[in-house]
């Protein structure tokens, strides 16, 4: 029995790289719903110049500025996931589909 335990630790800790895009995400999303602040207002804090998206560059700074520990890797990896008409932006939609609480999050709550 231990000896399953183990193999079911090591398959965890070597998981896909979309089941660590969907962890990270997680892990974002539930601290962007733990903030003060509107999901317009980070998406806005997100998007510096105000132009209505999130470039590479703007996604870069802010997760930086979250303190994740993220590689520059890691975080494009991210925003592919985020960027779901890969456009290399993020818009206002995918920020939100991503991000906003859903009615299950509501009930559980």
């Amino acid at each position: 029995m231990g000896t399953a335990a183990s193999r079911f630790t090591i398959q965890t800790k070597t998981s896909s790289s979309s089941q660590w895009n969907s962890n990270i995400i997680e892990k974002l999303r539930v601290l962007i719903q733990s903030s003060t602040k509107s999901l317009d207002q980070i998406f806005a804090e997100f998007d510096e110049d105000g132009n209505g998206f999130i470039t590479s560059n703007e996604f870069r700074n802010a997760i930086r500025k979250l303190g994740l520990g993220l590689t520059s890797r890691d975080i494009d990896q991210l925003m592919a996931k985020i960027d779901t008409n890969s456009d290399g932006r993020i818009d206002y939609s995918e920020f939100m589909s991503k991000f906003k609480e859903n009615n299950f999050d509501q009930r559980m709550k």
